[in-house]
């Protein structure tokens, strides 16, 4: 076993700055390689190393390891981290420049009938991806490459990072949007008369499958005998071959679907991920590694993995935190209870609470978690500090984001969700302020009626965005992070959930405060690993 034989990193191939294991790592990369079972499941506290432990247990058994991350911006993370090691990047035709069609991506490129083969650079990194012994793509493009393609090869193992968001993903990745647009303009014809029963789509879907395989065919045959088509016309043929590809999954709908009433049209999503984990996800691969700061047996639960304490094919590894919890406290303060129907008098308080927690750390950076962009807003308008503050929306969040990281200068991020995907380690972020209990919306359809399924899951979903919030600034053992919580809610909700949603590390974070605490002496740099 690895502890045994007291390998150094550098002795797996692993980067230079990668200078030791923590016990906690050893500890797991040994028990993930001397496990005979199926499914391993490991709960690493924020910070803990996890990237680095499933790395070194891929390597260390000599595996082909495809890694599966939530995001692109993870994805590009872990290929910073472990390029070095062979870990190779692979992801969609999107994000290709065509050769033979300069102004346009390989995806529309394809489309056209572009060949040009070894030649594309799609082409050249999914073949690098396919020889290679470790692999990283997001899961997105996982599911989409082994639905319409070929997939990756074959892997000895899978490893899904940041394993609580996959019930959810699993279940985004089954679900359909279609458009008013495409029933209406391109179909000519109308919805199901019940269009938020979702079985009702499935009858609908076969009936208009046939003609809208035709009208693709036809167009397909067009620009196939114009030699290549214009930029118009190669977007109206994939425009109809992403419709038939939504009719086909609709048709498989059943009435354990969930409908959600869009802007634009309708989102059909299964209510269960463990109905469509093996086929989406799983693959029949034979060892399969979850990994995250906040898995639960819930989470294993919804993933439809058979309970750790009930079978011999699950190894469940809950580690705990070695940070001491006072340097990552979440601290309530008692202010209001945040709500949409908050009076003039409590939005006065709630704000000049936040801004009294800023006042004695402007000289560093800070985090803002409003959970809504009606709250950023409010915030921006009438905080005394809003000339510190960089806001961004869904356009500019990734350049504000990296703008926020690099700079020098004290300055407050704030923003609706920024709870997963980005590590703020050292001066980066030294203190948080979370102004509500990130409270799933329960407005959708499909979440509410997860939520009547279940009546944990709203808790667990709560606790999972709670704790990775946390987290986000916290990632080395002499790093520091001060959390501040200012809705009262926090209350009720750790005394209903604590016990059974929250890991124990987590728990001991918790504490309550009636006066704000006098910030710790600043970091002088950043942490590094």
């Amino acid at each position: 076993m690895l502890q045994t034989l007291d390998l150094h990193p550098s002795d797996l191939g692993l980067p230079e700055k990668f200078t030791g294991f923590r016990p906690a790592q050893q500890d797991a990369v040994a028990r993930i390689n001397d496990f005979q079972g199926r499914f391993v499941t490991v709960s690493m506290p924020t910070g803990g190393g996890k990237s680095l432990t499933y790395i070194a247990a891929a390597l260390f058994a000599g595996y082909r390891v495809c890694v599966l991350t939530m995001t692109k911006a993870l994805q590009t993370q872990l290929l910073e981290d472990f390029g070095g090691c062979g870990l190779v990047d692979c992801r969609g035709r999107a994000n290709f420049t065509c050769l033979k069609r300069p102004n346009s991506n390989c995806d529309q490129g394809s489309t056209a009938g572009c060949r040009a083969q070894m030649a594309c650079p799609y082409r050249q990194q999914l073949e690098e991806a396919k020889n290679s012994q470790l692999v990283v793509t997001n899961l997105a493009y996982w599911i989409a490459m082994h639905q319409y393609g070929d997939g990756l090869g074959t892997f000895d193992m899978l490893i899904i990072d940041e394993a609580h968001e996959a019930p959810e993903a699993v279940c985004a990745a089954a679900a359909v949007e279609i458009e008013e647009r495409e029933v209406l303009t391109l179909l000519k014809t109308r919805p199901p008369a019940e269009d938020m029963v979702a079985g009702s789509w499935s009858v609908w879907a076969e009936a208009e499958l046939p003609k809208a395989r035709s009208r693709a065919d036809k167009l397909k045959a067009n620009l196939a005998t114009s030699g290549g088509g214009s930029d118009a016309e190669v977007a109206n043929v994939k425009m109809w071959n992403n419709l038939v590809s939504k009719l086909e999954a609709l048709a498989y709908v059943n009435f354990d679907w969930g409908c959600d009433r869009l802007r634009y049209g309708w989102n059909i999503e299964p209510l269960r991920a463990a109905d469509h984990a093996e086929r989406l996800l799983f693959l029949g691969i034979d060892r399969i590694l979850l990994c995250s700061a906040t898995l639960t047996r819930k989470t294993i639960q919804l993933l439809g993995i058979p309970d750790p304490a009930e079978s011999d094919d699950v190894l469940h590894l809950d580690y705990p935190s070695d940070f001491p919890p006072q340097r990552n406290y979440l601290t309530y303060i008692p202010t209001i209870n945040v709500s949409a129907k908050m009076g003039a008098d409590e939005q006065a308080r709630w704000l000049e609470r936040i801004d009294s927690i800023i006042e004695a750390r402007t000289d560093r950076k800070g985090i803002i978690h409003t959970t809504s962009y009606a709250r950023t807003k409010l915030i921006l308008e009438r905080s005394r500090f809003s000339h510190m503050m960089l806001s961004y929306d869904s356009r500019d969040a990734q350049a504000t984001i990296e703008h926020f990281k690099s700079t020098d200068q004290p300055c407050i991020l704030i923003g609706p969700s920024i709870t997963t995907g980005y590590d703020f380690p050292g001066t980066q972020c030294e203190y948080q302020i979370l102004a509500k209990v990130p409270f799933p919306d329960t407005r959708s359809p499909i979440l509410a009626a997860r939520c009547a399924h279940d009546k944990s899951y709203s808790d667990y979903i709560t606790m999972q965005t709670l704790i990775q919030t946390c987290g986000r600034a916290m990632r080395f053992k002499m790093d520091h992070c001060e959390n501040f919580i200012v809705d009262d809610n926090i209350r009720w909700f750790m005394s209903r959930a604590g016990n059974t949603q929250a890991p124990n590390w987590f728990r001991r974070t918790y504490r309550k405060s009636d006066k704000i605490p006098a910030p710790p002496q600043r970091l002088l740099t950043a942490v590094s690993k």
